[in-house]
């Protein structure tokens, strides 16, 4: 594609002039309903008798990550050997972005031209030209765009996503624009992955611009879950000229919910068995483990850290804790082998983290739990002014001001300007000393000491903490240990805290380590390192402020101990971790042996976790303190119901019911469904997009819940309530049928975010749908 640029000011060419020329699929421009901005007011916004001043540098992007540039549709994959001769190429460069190019200037008639190589896309992409002149005046233009089609071609109608045991109909719409009706002969390729249940080659007439749809049954027949690939060729008959090959790679995903476990315990060198070692539900499972040894004995209990940095939710709670975890325990990290590799991923999540807080923070610098709320919380704002300084001293770089806005917000929450609890205070002081040693705090702390008595436990340890950290009241330090010196009490889980009796008793054995009284012994401090390894055993059942505070106190409490190194095993390992001391076997098939010698002939620990399915296809609903069912009514035509005898028809709009029911009131509930491969979610949130579609007036007799928050994702709804009252409620979902085929439905999972006690599942399903 070649083109040219003219620039004039007054209808005279303009020399020199700086020039940004890209093109973008205009489908997409038309999606967000893009135009093209007023340049010169952005630079030089009016200000009507005033002085302002104005700076851009918090909008500088240094570099632009690949997954920010993401494409139309789901059409990716690489190409391989041409199966029929007389198909020229396979289109497998798909790009919503054609061509950018930012650093183009004009010659002295006002000119400049561009070129670049179409990517395969067959649409129309528009061509946008803005530019600055050397007396910075600005102009743009985007009224012109380009066609790129081929005469014969190939359009995919395939689902996004597979499930091992689908039975699928692979659909190929054709299209030609050289004959009134020709003849096509389309073929479909697959992989082993695949298996085509029928022929691979069909010809069928196609008209003069009228779709025709060439379809081929396939079974999904790799229980190793690996990516498929599937190649359309199609050849005119009367012209073998005329010709197109499309190729994409579709992922594959487990028919059932995965699971994720771990184990660990002690053992002697200078072998280990990984299958022997295994649980019995492991060895008849498909999916992948991991195993890392260690000369560490507290290896299991250093689990937690990868768990935190691994919590799926997107509530500023759960991006916060991951930032502590990655920032603050960095002594950590260096026993995890596996740490290494995935670094550069958690440093990615993490980079998005600061930026959604950029993104959510209100204008009294406060955080909402979820991103894009408008009501501030107290104790995420606090933890998160705590994560953004604590990640600069990690390398991070936090937007400009974020650090500023939080830690305003925080003061004013301790100086009473902002409404909040005595444990909110009480944290902000924590961290505002933590963070701001220097600042003066001092009648805050003396007012928060005199009413201690209206806290908690753990507004009395983190009170004790921040006057550790201004140096001040000595004797305050002590007097706030010794009352909570007493036994835990039993508590429920605390939505405005997040407290419960796990992370008290972490808590509180932080500050005792940290202040070190008198009473502090040396058999006490034993005995909290022991109570603290028992209750980190199983780091994936706890919640994230459990996992946290446990595993700061945990290594407050160990320090700088020293391990020997790991002798070098067979085989070799694929990590090592940075102080030498673990080795780790990453991602090994279930199926496989895995025995490892040449170890150290002492006492290792090994730690073991897996993710894999069973092979019951079929999953029973369980009810741990929560009861789901999911039902599933067609709005098109109520009498197709999905079974085979009534299957669904591609494009009939469906209406998802989940019905839950507790016996208790619960908090931060979430809620995911594994979606079939053949239905996509229109928009979770149903009161949002209700004006748009018919649908039907909700059941007087159902208790509708309040959606909190919400993630679209391909395979599966995400939804969260942040409260959940006793008794049955439901919530509903608009889908529709996008792929033909008998698909696999796993269970419904329904469990709140910080107290594992409770969890549900409904009946997995299958799912039939026609294309007739």
């Amino acid at each position: 594609m070649r083109g040219e640029v003219l620039v004039t000011s007054q209808d005279k060419p303009v020399a020199d002039a700086d020039l940004l020329v890209f093109a973008v699929d205009d489908a997409v421009l038309t999606l967000g309903d893009w135009k093209l901005p007023n340049i010169g007011a952005r630079f030089y916004p009016r200000n009507v008798f005033s002085v302002r001043t104005y700076e851009a540098l918090h909008g500088y992007i240094e570099s632009l990550a690949k997954l920010s540039l993401t494409q139309k549709g789901f059409v990716i994959g690489d190409g391989g050997e041409e199966v029929i001769s007389n198909v020229k190429n396979v289109r497998k460069e798909f790009r919503t972005l054609a061509f950018w190019q930012g650093s183009l200037k004009t010659g002295a008639d006002g000119r400049v031209k561009f070129e670049f190589v179409a990517p395969d896309n067959l649409t129309t992409y528009r061509i946008v030209a803005v530019g600055q002149t050397r007396m910075n005046q600005f102009g743009g233009d985007a009224t012109q765009t380009v066609k790129i089609s081929k005469p014969l071609l190939i359009d995919l109608a395939l689902p996004r996503f597979l499930r091992q045991g689908d039975e699928v109909e692979l659909r190929a719409v054709v299209r030609q624009n050289f004959a009134d009706s020709d003849g096509v002969t389309t073929r479909c390729v697959t992989d082993s992955n695949v298996k085509l249940l029928g022929g691979d080659v069909t010809t069928q007439s196609a008209q003069r611009d009228a779709p025709t749809v060439f379809r081929f049954k396939a079974k999904v027949t790799d229980p190793n879950l690996a990516p498929t690939k599937v190649r359309f060729e199609a050849v005119s008959n009367s012209n073998k000229q005329m010709s197109d090959a499309v190729e994409i790679t579709i992922p594959v995903q487990a028919p059932t919910i995965v699971r994720k476990e771990s184990v660990a315990t002690l053992f002697n060198g200078p072998q280990f068995d990984a299958r022997r070692a295994m649980p019995e539900a492991w060895r008849h499972g498909r999916g992948q483990f991991t195993t890392t040894i260690s000369t560490s004995p507290w290896l299991p209990q250093m689990s937690g850290l990868p768990v935190i940095l691994k919590y799926p939710h997107g509530c500023f709670e759960q991006i916060s804790t991951k930032l502590l975890g990655y920032s603050l325990l960095a002594n950590v990290l260096a026993y995890l082998p596996d740490f290494q590799q995935r670094d550069a991923e958690y440093r990615a999540t993490l980079e998005r983290g600061l930026k959604q807080y950029a993104d959510s923070i209100l204008e009294n610098g406060m955080l909402p739990y979820w991103p894009g709320g408008n009501t501030g919380n107290g104790f995420v704002t606090c933890q998160a002014f705590w994560s953004v300084h604590m990640s600069i001293n990690a390398g991070l770089k936090p937007p400009s001001d974020l650090e500023q806005k939080l830690a305003g917000a925080a003061k004013k929450m301790v100086k009473g300007q902002l409404p909040a609890s005595r444990f909110e205070k009480c944290f902000a002081l924590f961290v505002l000393t933590q963070s701001n040693p220097n600042d003066d705090y001092k009648n805050e702390s003396q007012e928060l000491y005199l009413h201690r008595n209206e806290g908690s436990d753990e507004d009395r340890a983190l009170l004790a903490l921040a006057l550790r950290h201004q140096n001040i009241m000595a004797r305050e330090q002590q007097q706030l240990l010794r009352e909570i010196d007493k036994p835990i009490k039993e508590r429920a889980f605390n939505p405005a805290t997040f407290t419960s009796m796990t992370r008290a008793e972490a808590m509180r054995t932080f500050a005792f380590h940290v202040i070190s009284p008198p009473t502090w012994t040396k058999q006490r401090k034993q005995q909290a390192r022991e109570r603290l390894s028992k209750l980190m055993d199983d780091a994936g059942s706890l919640s994230t402020q459990e996992n946290l505070w446990l595993l700061m106190a945990f290594t407050s409490i160990i320090g700088a101990e020293t391990t020997p190194e790991l002798h070098a095993a067979e085989p070799a390992t694929a990590v090592v971790s940075k102080n030498g001391s673990s080795a780790a076997w990453v991602d090994r098939k279930m199926e496989n042996d895995l025995v490892i010698k040449g170890l150290n002939q002492s006492a290792l620990t090994f730690l073991m976790q897996a993710e894999y399915s069973t092979p019951e296809i079929d999953t029973d609903r369980v009810d741990r303190g929560f009861r789901i069912e999911r039902v599933v009514k067609n709005l098109t035509d109520a009498t197709r119901v999905g079974t085979p005898g009534a299957p669904l028809k591609l494009g009939d709009q469906l209406l998802i019911t989940y019905r839950l029911n507790t016996r208790k009131l619960q908090n931060f509930v979430a809620l995911e469904d594994a979606l079939p491969a053949g239905v996509e979610v229109v928009n979770p949130n149903l009161a949002l997009i209700g004006k748009f579609y018919q649908l039907p007036p909700p059941d007087p007799q159902d208790r509708l819940l309040g959606l909190s928050y919400s993630e679209m994702r391909d395979r599966s709804a995400l939804l969260y309530f942040d409260t959940v009252d006793p008794g049955s409620g439901t919530y509903s979902i608009l889908a529709r049928a996008t792929a033909a085929g008998t698909f696999r439905w796993p269970a419904t999972q329904v469990a709140p975010m910080y107290d594992s006690r409770f969890s549900g599942l409904s009946p997995s399903s299958v799912c039939v749908i026609s294309a007739d």
